[in-house]
């Protein structure tokens, strides 16, 4: 196993609380240029935690809003920059010092249930 993959199925299992049963290195074209289509004030993830399916809403703080961009290809949509980790916690912003704050919600996110 690659030290990239095992330190993303350390990601994955802080996160998660489970270990990673599976995983491979996926083989990403990056462009060599993006279009910035402009800030990304929230993102919605869906996931699996401890058996049961989660819906997540991460609403940004202002200062660490990453660029929203795009490549030229198919399926190429990316988080540009920024100042946010991936942790336990799932998406954590960061203050200009790299202590993790939290946003003041300006959205209201409905999740519909079917």
């Amino acid at each position: 196993m690659s030290a990239h993959l095992e330190k993303s199925a350390r990601i994955y299992q802080r996160f998660r609380e489970q270990r990673a049963t599976r995983a491979k290195d996926v083989r990403i074209d990056l462009p060599k240029s993006l279009a910035v289509v402009g800030y990304c004030d929230l993102i919605g993830y869906v996931t699996t935690y401890r058996g049961r399916t989660e819906y997540y809403v991460h609403e940004f703080a202002p200062g660490s809003r990453p660029y929203l961009a795009t490549g030229s290809g198919r399926g190429q949509l990316f988080l540009v920059g920024g100042r946010y980790r991936f942790t336990g916690r799932g998406i954590t912003d960061l203050s200009v010092s790299g202590r993790a704050i939290d946003a003041r919600p300006k959205y209201k996110v409905t999740l519909l249930r079917r």
